[in-house]
């Protein structure tokens, strides 16, 4: 028999040996285990919340491009959660958001104005077309 069978005590209680700060850092690590699937299913369950392929792409602006929607997605930068919790904040909110490979959920808003990368570049290439057809043609370069 073990020790902490002789003395009554759970493996849990042996969590809460040592100093302040590796007992918190325990405690911390068994919390955020059972949170991250927890937040998952939470997110999988509200109607405007959207998962996605984490096939982002970054580009200027801070976009990101899902290589395989051409969509256009920027980090969300508010507070999804309540506190230390699988309770969304921001449940009426459409979000996009990605499950790492270890279960932490990270969040995207999506760009409506240009709907896609592609579009993005079709105005910018014909912006670009219509500048250089107005700029005069340079002397040196008449005939």
């Amino acid at each position: 028999m073990t020790l902490l069978g002789k003395l009554g005590l759970s493996p849990e209680s042996a969590a809460l040996e040592g100093t302040p700060e590796e007992v918190d850092a325990r405690v911390r690590a068994a919390h955020d285990e059972k949170l991250r699937p927890a937040r998952v299913e939470a997110a999988r369950r509200i109607s405007g919340w959207h998962e996605i392929v984490d096939d982002l792409v970054p580009r200027h602006r801070d976009w990101l491009v899902s290589a395989s929607s051409d969509r256009i997605y920027i980090r969300h930068q508010g507070v999804v959660w309540a506190g230390d919790t699988a309770i969304p904040q921001v449940d009426n909110e459409e979000l996009a958001y990605t499950v790492g490979d270890d279960r932490e959920l990270h969040f995207y808003q999506r760009i409506r104005h240009p709907s896609a990368w592609s579009e993005h570049i079709r105005r910018q290439t014909a912006k670009e077309l219509q500048k250089s057809a107005e700029e005069p043609t340079p002397e040196w370069m008449k005939p």
